[in-house]
């Protein structure tokens, strides 16, 4: 069995949300206790708002990007794939398609089941990529089910 989910996914999905909420919660948790009525030279109704709002809008990206991604390992016939608690083993006949993102600065792996899942009918990861071309080169049957996103 081979880990093909690069090791960046443990760092993707728990540290950064955690510093984040972390500091930045602390940040704006501050700004609401503090009754000042200027921070600087903002106006402090306006610094709260906006720092709220800023905060919302990362955990909705953190929640619809970072908090999707899986660690996923592979051997011959199955492809195991885990949120960091809870871990599923899929058979090959299983999965339908593994298709690589062409963006040039980081890669996401999205396979496609045929039934959905536990974690629904896609899963993500970041791939090693050294790893995921060892594991296509030595299994062709996972590679028949490779396909480039346009």
């Amino acid at each position: 069995m081979i880990q093909v989910s690069s090791n960046l996914t443990l760092f993707l999905k728990i540290f950064i949300p955690v510093f984040y909420l972390v500091f930045f919660g602390a940040f704006v948790g501050a700004l609401w206790i503090q009754d000042y009525q200027y921070y600087g030279n903002i106006e402090g109704n306006t610094l709260r708002i906006g720092a709220t709002l800023v905060y919302a809008a990362f955990l909705a990206i953190f929640y619809f990007t970072i908090f999707s991604l899986k660690r996923v390992e592979m051997d011959t016939n199955e492809m195991y794939v885990t949120n960091y608690v809870k871990h599923f083993k899929y058979s090959r006949e299983s999965v339908a398609t593994i298709a690589i993102s062409p963006y040039p600065f980081i890669k996401i792996v999205t396979v496609t089941f045929n039934q959905p899942g536990y974690f629904g009918k896609k899963v993500r990861f970041v791939p090693s990529m050294a790893r995921l071309t060892e594991v296509l080169a030595v299994c062709p049957e996972w590679k028949v089910k490779l396909k480039e996103k346009d």
